[in-house]
């Protein structure tokens, strides 16, 4: 630093080009082109086209002026609404005349930043079965396309200098809006969001791109084991529906900008509205601006449709196995193995239920990470649904050696066995629930939990059961509660086993050099 404060004074762009000439020269600069495909003519056909390009005089780059920022009116501010204090938890529900909903909670976790979500219609939901993939060209294109009065471009330079976002994304049971801002751009924020849901102006640009990186897309979803479940193991664990695989070719071909377009103009005009507003803002602020914004929209309905055909999903029935192929390395594999539980509910049974699965990773831990050595990592899972009645996974994931497979799953289905037989005892009980307790007293203790356990709660009131009761749900969880709940749910023959082996096109493994 002593020596860079010394020269910096002499630092000038002269001597830095004179500098950069000496060692790149002035001749023909170093070309490096990739292409997927061979180029005609090779090097002598890049380097004619390059001297074509020097040859011709270029134009000095024209410097659009940035425009201001003009989506400010959105209708008549809303004048009155109602309000419901939710004291012990510090919450607000505000309702206004055109049937948009307003969620707040205050807190000071996070010192001048806020955490916004806008949801609308009914997200994955609305999308028909025979779409498959629809959702993937609409989080390419709906914010790719701009506004009406600014392309991507002209918006970015438009917002340089603030704190906004324009997070969007399809999600299982609504389209949302989400981004952090700041106290000071908490209003221009619910702008950009009411100007996107009234304004969009569906430039192709982003579709576009979407479907030029098909063959990049199909390249990379074998390309490692965790990629070939990232795109196929929802569709499995959900008994085949085509709702939730991953588009083949043919279905990736016949995506339709106009179908994605069509689906998210109905959400937008036609969809209940929620917004979520968490951080260091006051109710009266946020009440203000989303007065102006949201509120003063034309009237939408006051809930979202009920969909209830559309949530109707199962776990496979009966124990079965699935076999899938990966194209990554040759050595690699993964074992996994779920069962079937309950949903959310109230969280009783559900966190009563992660603490089950804490029990099973520390015995997998303890069995084939510290006794079958250190080089394998196994995981479990918890995951109980709040959009799908009756419908949850518990599960295992271990990545192990191809030959090893086999064995692994058997060795965590042996553990499983032990747990449904009744073999946990205190110590290992209170190793798995105490953890818990102390991990949720700081997780509630952030503004991205809050924001996320308060969308949709406008709607469904159960949310703030959940969020009430889950320190004392896990503190009032007993052992035997636990063994029931093993012997209920660890059923061998409910299990649904999937191996991901090398295919025929997996990739070698070099041997390394003896040293």
């Amino acid at each position: 630093m002593a020596w860079l404060n010394q020269v910096t004074p002499s630092l000038n762009s002269q001597d830095a080009l004179k500098e950069l000439r000496e060692i790149w020269g002035t001749n023909l600069p170093h070309l490096f082109v990739t292409s997927s495909a061979p180029i005609q003519g090779g090097e002598q056909s890049i380097r004619t086209a390059w001297n074509q390009i020097r040859q011709q005089q270029p134009e000095a780059p024209v410097r659009e002026a940035t425009r201001a920022w003009d989506y400010t009116n959105f209708g008549k501010t809303a004048l009155s609404h109602s309000r419901q204090n939710i004291a012990d938890i510090g919450v607000s529900y505000i309702r206004f005349a055109n049937g948009t909903r307003l969620v707040v909670r205050p807190s000071d976790y996070e010192a001048g930043r806020i955490r916004v979500a806008v949801r609308f219609g009914d997200g994955k939901l609305a999308i028909p079965a025979s779409k498959v993939g629809l959702e993937h060209a609409i989080n390419a294109s709906f914010i790719a396309g701009g506004l009406g009065r600014y392309d991507v471009d002209a918006l970015t330079r438009t917002l340089s200098g603030h704190s906004v976002g324009t997070g969007f994304g399809v999600g299982e049971d609504a389209f949302e809006f989400s981004a952090a801002t700041t106290k000071q751009d908490l209003q221009l924020q619910l702008q950009i969001f009411a100007a996107y849901l009234t304004d969009p102006a569906w430039r192709p640009d982003g579709f576009a791109r979407f479907m030029a990186v098909k063959d990049t897309i199909y390249r990379q979803i074998k390309s490692t084991t965790g990629a070939v479940w990232a795109t196929q193991g929802d569709v499995i664990l959900k008994s085949g529906d085509p709702r939730f695989g991953f588009p083949t070719e043919a279905q990736f071909d016949a995506l339709n900008f106009e179908d994605a377009k069509a689906i998210l103009d109905d959400a937008r005009i036609n969809g209940a509205l929620e917004v979520v507003i968490v951080g260091d803002v006051t109710v009266e602020q946020a009440v203000a601006m989303v007065s102006n914004t949201f509120a003063a929209l034309p009237p939408r309905p006051t809930s979202p449709n009920a969909r209830t055909q559309e949530r109707q999903i199962r776990f496979p029935e009966g124990r079965g196995t699935t076999n899938l192929s990966h194209e990554g390395r040759a050595d690699q594999a993964l074992g996994l193995i779920f069962w079937p539980m309950r949903d959310y509910g109230d969280g009783k049974e559900a966190r009563a239920l992660r603490v089950l699965e804490s029990i099973l990773q520390i015995r997998l831990t303890e069995v084939i990470r510290e006794q079958e050595g250190g080089t394998y990592s196994p995981s479990t899972s918890w995951s109980p649904s709040t959009i799908y009645p009756n419908y949850g996974l518990l599960g295992a994931t271990v990545e192990v050696k191809p030959d090893e497979v086999n064995r692994f799953i058997a060795k965590i289905e042996e553990i499983a066995k032990d747990l449904a037989d009744g073999k946990i005892d205190e110590d290992l009980f209170l190793r798995a629930r105490t953890p818990l307790i102390a991990d949720f007293e700081e997780t509630t203790h952030n503004n991205p939990w809050w924001a996320n356990w308060l969308e949709t709660s406008s709607f469904n009131r159960n949310r703030l059961t959940i969020i009430r009761d889950g320190k004392r749900q896990y503190e009032q969880v007993t052992l035997d509660e636990i063994k029931t709940l093993a012997r209920q749910y660890l059923d061998p023959n409910k299990a649904r086993i999937i191996k991901i082996m090398p295919g025929e096109n997996a990739r070698p493994v070099e041997a390394t050099p003896a040293n």
